[in-house]
């Protein structure tokens, strides 16, 4: 380490200065940058100062001799030297243009270190003052506790005494109460008795007051935050029979409120509606009493359940909501019935789509949406129906209820869906369709417990009501749907398949003349059919089959809605009448043509 410098009178300034012991250390740093062979290099430099001062002299001595003895070879050398001049002369200024550009970029980057530098102390100085500025808080923050904590101790002290002065009060009015006073000097009061002629002392006894502290308040009992809310307790249950009466035509329950009133709502609202929640939550009995609803407004049901075989599935419990099933379809439970049944839902969104009659409302049923779409050979096929009833059925008195455990998966379904009733889940799959607040109070909802979403946005918590296998019965026993919605006579009963549907695979000659066009126009819905002319148009859904004017009988009755007549879809033009006298009467399948067409249209 060098040594201090001495202190220094006369410039005011000693060792200890920084400015002068780091200059100091700064020069004696760049002396010993060279190492040990800064001597060498020093050595040389001085060597060669000698040897151009002598080439120099020589060569000045030299032009002397040349001028006055050899004037043209003095010219020459001039010319040439005045070349090697101009070359050294450009080379300067090479030089000096490099040097120049060297101090503007020392210049620019000492200008922009110093801004830098002057960023970093505007930097240092805001996060001291934020520094200072959270000290100060902290301080006022103790501060307020303090002054809390001592106005809290005073109020405890005041509590106290005010129950003190209350006691003594109490103690006061009770010796006044009970303590009578003395008419003669004699320690007891007497009474007179003449019957008996003497006198009995009357002696009373006061109860001795209680030195044990007084029992405090029993607390209040704690509120949870879903009672808070608005969410009716746990265990309360709102029967059907009990609301029925306040349900009119054209509207369905929402749900139940805390202070139980119900929220009725219109279909409009609710034409397609997601129902989440995990097993044993209540997603079946909201979507039966959705059921009930409909079919009480004149609805058909199309109910696709591939878990019905379970003994708490819809299948199992919908009981007389089966009369009300859309004619050509059934019970669902394999994968490839309830693809046809939404193929039979999509020819029926056709129709209407080209002016058939939409009076009557249907309602398609979907349960475990997740282990349908799990199923790779559905998956597109049903993804792609369930967007365009979503987009389209809504418009043509046409309503979906899906009903799903878990909300991941079906983001492109969750865009059309415009209601959602979330039971009992995960957080994070409530998350999927409920803002934050809601969504992570979803797995503490009990049986029957939801949170209701509408087409508006507006949220709120209630309770579903419970509907049983009688209500079902004593609903919808009575409920008849009109005669013009069958092909065979009014008055026959209507035959339907609850199975799977039995038709006749097509053969390729029959494959060809059936085209999706034909299909949809020469296949009149039993939905959307004309009556005859014989069947008077004032034929209601209440009146019975004796009131309606009966109809020429048909040649041959329909046992299956479901089979569709060949005569029916055979084309009108000639060419395409001869091909179809090759059609068997026997019932054709309409899904085998509409594949076969679709393939066809892929080669091609």
């Amino acid at each position: 380490m060098p040594r201090r410098r001495r202190y220094s009178a006369r410039r005011g300034r000693g060792y200890d200065d920084y400015v002068d012991y780091g200059s100091y250390r700064s020069r004696r740093r760049q002396r010993r940058r060279g190492g040990c062979l800064a001597p060498i290099q020093r050595f040389f430099r001085n060597v060669a100062i000698l040897l151009l001062l002598v080439i120099g002299i020589l060569a000045f001595f030299g032009l002397t001799l040349l001028i006055v003895f050899n004037f043209r070879i003095f010219l020459q050398i001039l010319h040439y030297a005045g070349y090697v001049i101009a070359v050294l002369a450009v080379l300067g200024i090479l030089y000096l243009i490099v040097r120049i550009i060297v101090a503007i970029s020392q210049w620019v980057s000492a200008a922009s270190l110093a801004r830098s530098k002057a960023k970093i102390e505007r930097e240092r100085v805001r996060l001291e003052k934020e520094r200072v500025q959270q000290a100060r808080v902290h301080v006022q923050m103790e501060r307020e506790r303090v002054r809390q904590a001592h106005v809290q101790v005073q109020r405890g002290n005041v509590q106290i005494r005010s129950q003190e002065a209350k006691i003594d009060r109490d103690n006061y009015a009770f010796y006044q109460k009970y303590q009578q006073p003395e008419s003669h000097p004699s320690p007891y009061q007497t009474r007179n008795l003449r019957e008996r002629e003497y006198q009995e002392p009357l002696v009373r006894v006061l109860p001795a007051l209680s030195s044990a502290p007084v029992d405090p308040e029993p607390p209040e009992p704690e509120v949870s935050e879903l009672e808070q809310m608005g969410m009716p307790a746990k265990g309360q249950i709102f029967h059907y029979k009990r609301y029925k009466k306040y349900l009119k035509s054209g509207q369905l329950f929402i749900g139940v409120r805390k202070n139980g009133s119900p929220r009725i709502g219109d279909w409009q609202d609710y034409k397609i509606t997601l129902i989440l929640g995990s097993s044993s939550s209540g997603k079946s009995t909201t979507v039966l009493e959705k059921c009930v609803g409909h079919v009480q407004n004149a609805g058909l049901l199309v109910v696709c359940d591939p878990g019905g075989f379970k003994p708490d599935s819809i299948t199992q419990r919908m009981g007389a909501l089966a009369d009300a099933l859309m004619p050509g379809t059934s019970v669902a439970l394999e994968h490839e019935d309830i693809m046809q049944n939404l193929e039979r839902f999509r020819v029926e969104l056709e129709r209407r789509r080209r002016g058939a009659d939409m009076t009557t409302p249907i309602l398609l049923i979907i349960d475990e949406l997740n282990g349908l779409l799990m199923d790779k050979d559905i998956k597109k096929d049903l993804t792609e129906l369930l967007e365009k009833f979503a987009q389209q059925a809504r418009g043509y008195n046409m309503y979906m209820i899906l009903c799903a455990q878990r909300a991941s998966g079906l983001a492109t379904i969750r865009n059309s869906v415009i209601s959602f009733i979330c039971h009992k889940c995960p957080e994070m799959e409530a998350s999927k369709i409920l803002p934050a607040r809601y969504a992570k109070l979803a797995p503490e909802l009990g049986v029957g417990q939801s949170f209701v979403s509408d087409a508006n946005g507006y949220i709120e918590p209630l309770q579903q009501i419970y509907i049983t296998a009688e209500d079902i019965a004593a609903s919808v026993g009575g409920t008849q749907h009109p005669p013009a919605t069958l092909h065979s006579h009014p008055t026959e009963p209507l035959v339907r398949n609850y199975g799977a549907p039995q038709y006749r695979q097509a053969t390729p000659s029959q494959k060809l003349v059936l085209r999706r066009t034909q299909l949809i126009q020469h296949n009149p819905s039993p939905l959307s059919v004309e009556p005859r002319p014989s069947v008077s148009r004032s034929a209601t859904w209440g009146e019975s089959a004796e009131s309606v004017p009966v109809p020429r009988q048909p040649s041959k009755p329909i046992q299956n809605v479901g089979s569709l007549d060949t005569e029916e879809l055979a084309p009108r033009s000639t060419a395409a009448s001869k091909q179809s006298k090759q059609l068997s009467s026997e019932p054709l399948n309409p899904f085998d043509a509409l594949a076969a067409l679709r393939d066809q249209q892929k080669r091609k």
